[in-house]
């Protein structure tokens, strides 16, 4: 038997007029709907006006929508078929900031320096810590600040001598609506580093997947989901809905539609009752919590599983909040200097075995007030991540890859990529210039990366072909070269105009990854990359036995700035744990060279086991440093030399660029 899965708007404002507020069920069975006829899997994309904002005309209809996608989500079945770092000077110091994909657009990061080398971290305890970290030999800690809730990560204002810290809430596991997890802004004085001063806190609701500062404007993107509300259960919707299930199985459509009505006045009943709980709460600075209003958030004209996305932007003291909410289930944001682009899976919509595998794109402007939508468009696919989206003179560049569905003689699913270039037409729609459709079948990508009129891609299944773009004629995109070789590139770093640094893995032997690896390739012709260095890590060596890098997967962690490279570097090995750093010398024509590598375990233990030891009584110290974390490495060049302060979990450790394993002094961070 086949069910819709896409609802007709006309049900969705249906709903509005019957059942909401009602006290009793009506006991009459309807008459059974035909199925719809079924698709071929992934055969059917959506038209992009459908998935286009609106605004929902009251909170009735807002609740109506609710409580349509609560309807969903309990009765739907699954079915399976050179970019160097960005600097800050004074008196004669620089220092290496976060490695952000946009010059102008700083990304929430786990330690923050301003240009006098104070270091700003946070801890698992709740703390912002102050180091001193110049001059080297009188580097110690400075202040202390304990935070509320759980202190995540920092964007640093130092112009206005702010700090934005950004605290997870306690209550991540919470299945109350209205107790739903989110965020906690700390609004910090640095104006005396020595003496940090909190000045209040917002909050927002939701999960935290993007955070950027553009100038003293920060803005948030966090999405809510739905959450069944208790009361469903305590109130007996278990046993309606299994009524409901009882009359799927058995294929009966006259109850199926009658258990079908009655869950959904059920439902509208519970929604319309608690309905500022299904919408996103925030707070401006020091004030009261406040429930996004009803005529704030956009809405698709297709139902979508529910979610909202929310964009909270705000000044770095804390003043002029707005907020913007869209119904969407936007998992990853690209932003410039002054746009934001929301990306949403189809798989955020209500699932169906025939809709084809597309991303939806939302447009948002950003600037000294609210978040406002300004266009959409849908690609076929999926993006790796937000590197895979890059905007060039008002074009939006997009590599995606498509599961596809072929339904030939021998019907299989397949993998294929894509790279369009978009721009807003003014109309509310993101046009299509161009694209290059269908490059390396049955691979995926695996890392993307635009710089000015190029793009590099590099795919992935059994070798890793980069592949190399011309863009500057956005309507006649041009693949201009491939280059094969095993294993596959995680992360690109633009080096210069002519040549990438890459990290990776450098092969993959029965659906296993080996050993780490960097390289170089010049791409001066970008009709022929060419290979010029590899450097694989060796899986033998000690520190990275069963080891890893968060840099593989977060450019936040990948530093790189004047030849020196920099990687925190983890080993869970019960024999011989690891938490530290790995240095590299990067010479365009000599190579890689290994720097060496720097352990953080003597003050993970002191400061990390002592804190375990009590608070639990657990003083294992050799447990402490399996669990302890590498976080950020910063380059800080003075007059009197070039230096690398690393920070850990456990403490800021101080070496020489040109040996950076010896260290010059320490501090242990007191948890």
């Amino acid at each position: 038997m086949s069910r819709p899965y896409l609802l007709l708007l006309a049900a969705v404002l249906a709903l509005i007029t019957s059942g909401c507020g009602s006290d009793s069920v009506d006991t009459t069975p309807p008459v059974a709907q035909p199925p719809v006829d079924p698709y071929p899997p992934s055969s059917r994309k959506i038209d992009p006006s459908l998935v286009e904002p609106g605004k929902f005309a009251s909170c009735e209809a807002y609740d109506a929508y609710v409580a349509d996608s609560l309807f969903q989500r309990l009765t739907r079945s699954w079915c399976f078929s050179d970019f160097c770092l960005d600097t800050a000077q004074a008196d004669g110091v620089t220092v290496t900031q976060t490695n952000t994909q946009e010059p102008g657009v700083d990304e929430a990061d786990a330690a923050e320096v301003d240009s006098a080398g104070n270091i700003y971290s946070v801890t698992f305890t709740g703390k912002l810590l102050v180091t001193q970290g110049l001059p080297v030999e009188e580097a110690a800690p400075l202040a202390e600040l304990q935070l509320p809730e759980q202190p995540r990560e920092l964007l640093l204002d130092e112009a206005n001598q702010l700090l934005v810290v950004l605290s997870e809430t306690t209550d991540v596991y919470s299945f109350d609506p209205s107790q739903s997890f989110g965020w906690t802004v700390s609004i910090v004085d640095i104006a005396n580093p020595a003496n940090p001063l909190l000045l209040g806190t917002l909050n927002l609701e939701g999960s935290l997947f993007a955070a950027r500062r553009i100038g003293s404007r920060v803005h948030m993107f966090s999405r809510k989901s739905l959450v069944v509300p208790g009361s469903f259960y305590e109130d007996g919707g278990t046993e309606l809905l299994n009524q409901y299930f009882e009359a799927v199985n058995n294929e009966d459509e006259t109850l199926i539609g009658f258990y079908e009505d009655a869950l959904r006045t059920f439902i509208a009943d519970i929604v319309s009752t608690n309905s500022s709980t299904f919408r996103p709460t925030y707070s401006e600075l020091n004030g009261a919590q406040q429930v996004v209003a009803c005529d704030n958030i956009d809405a698709p004209v297709v139902p979508v599983e529910y979610g909202i996305t929310s964009i909270l932007s705000f000044d770095t003291d804390g003043s002029d909040v707005d907020i913007a909410a869209v119904v969407s289930n936007a998992f990853g944001a690209y932003v410039s200097t002054g746009n934001a682009y929301l990306v949403q899976s189809s798989y955020g919509w209500f699932w169906d075995p025939a809709q084809a595998d597309e991303t939806a794109i939302y447009k948002y402007q950003l600037g000294d007030g609210v978040a406002t939508y300004q266009a959409l468009a849908t690609v076929p696919g999926q993006v790796v991540n937000n590197l895979a989206m890059s905007e060039h003179d008002d074009v939006l560049r997009i590599a995606t890859t498509e599961i596809a569905y072929d339904n030939s003689e021998a019907p299989r699913f397949y993998q294929t990529n894509h790279l369009h270039t978009l721009a807003d037409n003014g109309q509310g729609q993101l046009e299509v210039l161009g694209a290059i459709l269908d490059f390396e079948l049955d691979e995926n990508i695996r890392s993307a990366r635009f710089v000015g009129d190029v793009g590099y891609v590099v795919t992935f299944r059994q070798i890793d072909p980069l592949f190399t773009f011309d863009l500057s004629d956005p309507a006649n995109p041009q693949l201009m070269g491939a280059l094969e070789l095993p294993g596959f590139s995680t992360y690109i770093h633009p080096v210069g105009e002519s040549h990438l640094l890459t990290l990776g893995f450098a092969d993959v032997i029965d659906n296993n990854v080996t050993a780490m690896a960097l390289r170089i390739f010049d791409v001066s012709d970008l009709s022929a990359p060419r290979l010029d260095h590899t450097y694989v890590i060796d899986p033998e060596d000690e520190a990275f036995n069963n080891g890893w890098s968060s840099a593989l997967y977060d450019h936040r962690a990948f530093t790189y700035d004047d030849g020196l490279l920099a990687l925190p570097l983890k080993s869970w090995s019960a024999d011989n744990p690891f938490t530290g750093f790995a240095f590299f010398g990067i010479d365009l024509e000599a190579g890689i060279t290994d720097l060496g590598r720097l352990s953080h375990n003597d003050v993970i233990q002191q400061s990390v086991s002592a804190w375990r030891c009590e608070t639990f009584g657990d003083c294992d110290a050799t447990q402490s440093v399996i669990s302890g974390a590498p976080s950020r490495t910063i380059f800080v060049t003075t007059p009197a030399g070039r230096y690398i302060h690393s920070v850990s979990e456990g403490g800021l450790k101080i070496t020489p660029a040109n040996d950076p394993v010896q260290v010059l002094n320490t501090v242990v961070f007191d948890l």
